[in-house]
Order: C-alpha cells, then sequence, then structure tokens
C-alpha cells in the first residue's frame, strides 16, 4: 500500500485531467506489469455560491435561504453550513440544522425575534470549502424576524355607539 500526496510543485491545475501509471518492483528484482488507473480530476477548489434573495428579509417564523453554489465541475456540494449572529454580537454560531441530501442549497432558518446576520459556508465533497466567519467578517445576509402583530387603534367610536358607514374613522396601528 501507497498513499500518494500530489505536490503542487508538479503544476497540476486543479481541473487538470490526470493519469497515473503504476509499476512496483519488491527487492528480489520482480517487477509487475505497468498498471494505469483512470483519468481523474484534482479538485482543489471550494466551491462559490451566491444567494438568491434580498437582504436584510424579514420573516415571521423561519426564513428560507436559496444558496446557489457552483462547485466548478468538482466533485459536487456538500452540506452548506450556516454560522449566524444576533445583529450586534460578535461570536458566530454554527446554525445546527437538518440537511437535505437532495436540495443541498436550500437552508431553513428559525429564530426568535430579532435581526439576525446569516454567513454561508460552502463545501464540497472532497473537503475544500469556504472560510469560517472572523469575528469581523461581513454578514452575507441579514434576516428580521417579527412575529409581534401591530397594536391597532381604532379613534373616534366609543364602546356600544351606533356608528354609520357614511362616518369617516380614523384607523391608527
Amino acid at each position: 500500500s501507497f498513499t500518494w500526496n500530489i505536490p503542487a510543485a508538479l503544476g497540476i491545475e486543479p481541473s487538470d485531467r490526470c493519469h497515473v501509471r503504476i509499476q512496483a518492483e519488491d527487492a528480489h528484482g520482480n517487477v509487475t506489469e505497468v498498471t494505469t488507473a483512470q483519468a481523474f480530476h484534482i479538485d482543489a477548489q471550494a466551491p462559490e455560491f451566491s444567494l438568491a434573495a434580498q437582504s436584510p428579509s424579514y420573516a415571521r417564523e423561519q426564513a428560507i435561504l436559496d444558496v446557489v453554489i457552483d462547485d466548478h465541475d468538482g466533485s459536487g456540494a456538500a452540506p452548506t453550513l450556516l454560522e449566524y449572529r444576533r445583529q450586534g454580537e460578535e461570536a458566530w454560531q454554527n446554525y445546527n440544522m437538518n440537511y437535505d441530501e437532495s436540495n443541498p442549497g436550500k437552508i431553513a432558518f428559525a429564530a426568535p425575534e430579532g435581526a439576525y446576520e446569516l454567513f454561508i459556508v460552502c463545501a464540497d465533497r472532497v473537503g475544500n470549502h469556504t472560510p469560517l466567519p472572523a469575528a469581523d467578517a461581513e454578514p452575507h445576509a441579514t434576516v428580521i424576524f417579527d412575529a409581534t402583530p401591530p397594536d391597532v387603534v381604532l379613534d373616534g367610536i366609543q364602546p356600544g355607539e351606533t356608528v354609520t358607514l357614511r362616518e369617516p374613522r380614523a384607523v391608527s396601528w
């Protein structure tokens, strides 16, 4: 068994198509036939992504984020990670979510009322990923959760009063 890490010194680009030829010789001089492995690509590039939504966005209970992932014909997209923090806080937290293998770019984010900054981390199936957020990282999106109904006041009508439809009444909230 032999493991080989392809050195960057060979000048192999991530998109290059590679072939490996293997021949072994033991201590007694016995030599195997040359074996050629099937062609393969080296994937050393993290996927790129974009969000298909406006920021800030508003939600009552849950925000659905559509992340468009481009893995440059690499190994394929792996689960997308979501880091979040309340607006004004420094520390990012990992959002523990259920991942849908059939739709790697769809994220459902739910949180209590407030404004949240979101940071997306995309990965591919061989472990290349976009950077994790530093404390001073700019968010990729902001979601504001608001589940409080507005206060409504009807001015000019007393309890038990009879009104006609012709009389204008003011409504404020």
